[in-house]
């Protein structure tokens, strides 16, 4: 007679602890299962990746909350509007190119918003973000680069935001020297969500963007780590992740 088979005292409270001790191994070894298929350090589904390539904002560093006050107070200088949905929606586009976005779809012509605007607005920006402070490392984010650096794993940052921020943002919070490269918006034409600055941290780095895994936290960002070919972690699911906000937002 099967373990799962009723026996024939009745036993009726002896045969649903069998079931209930079964479904619960079927349910932990799918759960190892799940475990085991992602990097143990890296989390990505490549077990062997030659090469870590890290977004900047949201990413390593908690510069979300921060760049939406910057952000929305720079808009309403120019007469624009821009709610927390519009932002996390826009996340991984340069921010100048968030502001022309924004200037079209609320009818303001180039005449009223400039290409000079545009500039004018981005480095207000960064002047307005630079006041609040530096940024607090995202945990979870940190631990993978600290894995990575001592395993001698190949890294970058490939992010839309602008180099003198970022690199500033890096340096504060003592990063930067553990990268081998940063690519940000200006050493590309196309920002993301197309895939070039993940193209070009990659051949910087020397490796096969097949060969790398990506981190991100937002959609438009994972859409141009995967045109790129890379493995692509999404850091909002990781646990300790500081700004549920994200993904709220999130299309």
């Amino acid at each position: 007679m099967s373990s799962l088979e009723k026996n024939d005292d009745g036993n009726e409270e002896e045969f649903h602890a069998t079931i209930s001790t079964t479904i619960s191994t079927i349910e932990q070894h799918e759960k190892e299962g799940r475990r085991m298929q992602n990097h143990p350090l890296y989390h990505g589904t490549n077990l062997a990746p030659k090469a870590l390539i890290f977004d900047c904002d949201g990413t390593i560093l908690e510069t979300m909350t921060l760049f939406f006050v910057a952000d929305k107070q720079t808009c309403e200088e120019y007469g624009l509007e821009l709610t927390k949905k519009r932002f996390y929606e826009l996340a991984g586009v340069p921010i100048k190119e968030i502001f022309r976005i924004l200037r079209d779809e609320q009818g303001k012509t180039e005449e009223e918003i400039t290409e000079e605007d545009l500039d004018r607005m981005t480095l207000r920006c960064g002047e307005l973000a630079e006041e609040m402070g530096a940024p607090e490392i995202i945990q979870s984010t940190e631990t993978i680069i600290m894995h990575g650096k001592r395993n001698g794993v190949p890294m970058a940052v490939a992010s839309s935001g602008c180099r003198e921020v970022v690199r500033m943002h890096l340096k504060q919070r003592g990063l930067l020297d553990l990268f081998d490269c940063v690519v940000t918006c200006e050493d590309v034409e196309r920002g993301k969500p197309a895939p070039d600055l993940y193209l070009l941290a990659a051949k910087k780095l020397r490796v096969d963007p097949k060969e790398c895994t990506a981190y991100e936290d937002a959609s438009l960002g994972i859409a141009s780590a995967k045109k790129a070919g890379m493995d692509v972690v999404d850091v909002r699911q990781l646990e300790g992740y500081p700004n549920p906000e994200a993904l709220l937002y999130d299309n």
